[in-house]
């Protein structure tokens, strides 16, 4: 087997944004960030893959509802039966879009872990959708990603990782029981690992437009990326 294409931007690839690739994408990273965590955190605290299951409204009436399954993080104290600290969270579009049932289910859970003594660790990867993440929009600097940390010993204000698309993704801290040192998590070499494995360099086809449409700048920029790095485009 021939070795899978290297990865070609300095940060986020906007092409594994697109509504065919993104779910699985979403996936490996849940897996790939549980794995990475649990290296350096076990054995008082372990990273745990979990799940929630939504029910979307069918586009006919005769087709009932398909239930899907969105995967996210739990970090459990071992030392205080299994209790959850901490929640990380990628985003899914499905999160970001409004009316969709998984958006109010996803605000729902978030209203909730705020109210309660879990850490909430938002990723947000997708330029398309409406905010989401527990931070108010205008906390916010003007950037297409972010990740935002709202802490449970905390509760006035939390952190945010506003992320350009030319700049590099952010070793973000992944916050643990209060009083222990937080963990750290490299989103860039875990993407990259994620398109490594998932082989997208030989999925995508950087000779069509990204999925959502780039601005003008923008996509001339990721054109030169492209060409410099021996893409397709």
């Amino acid at each position: 087997m021939s070795a899978p294409p290297p990865y070609r931007f300095p940060g986020m690839d906007p092409w594994l944004e697109s509504p065919g690739l993104w779910p699985g994408v979403h996936d490996r990273l849940i897996i790939y960030l549980a794995d990475d965590l649990n290296a350096r955190i076990s054995p008082a605290c372990v990273a745990v893959p979990g799940g929630r299951l939504v029910v979307e409204e069918p586009l006919l009436v005769s087709i009932p509802p398909e239930p899907r399954r969105q995967t996210f993080v739990e970090i459990r104290d071992t030392r205080a039966g299994n209790t959850v600290v901490t929640i990380i969270e990628v985003l899914s579009l499905s999160n970001k879009t409004p009316g969709q049932d998984a958006r109010s289910q996803y605000l729902r859970k978030q209203e909730e872990i705020l109210a309660g003594d879990v850490h909430l660790v938002e990723i947000d990867l997708l330029r398309d959708g409406e905010h989401t993440v527990a931070l108010p929009a205008p906390s916010l600097p003007p950037s297409p990603y972010c990740v935002a940390i709202p802490r449970a010993n905390d509760k006035v204000k939390g952190w945010i990782y506003p992320i350009a698309l030319p700049g590099p993704l952010p070793t973000i801290p992944i916050p643990l029981r209060v009083g222990d040192d937080d963990a750290g998590a490299d989103l860039q070499a875990l993407l990259e690992e994620v398109y490594r494995e998932g082989r997208y360099g030989d999925l995508i086809d950087y000779g069509a437009p990204p999925e959502p449409r780039l601005a003008e700048a923008e996509e001339r920029w990721a054109r030169e990326v492209l060409a410099g790095a021996g893409g397709r485009g």
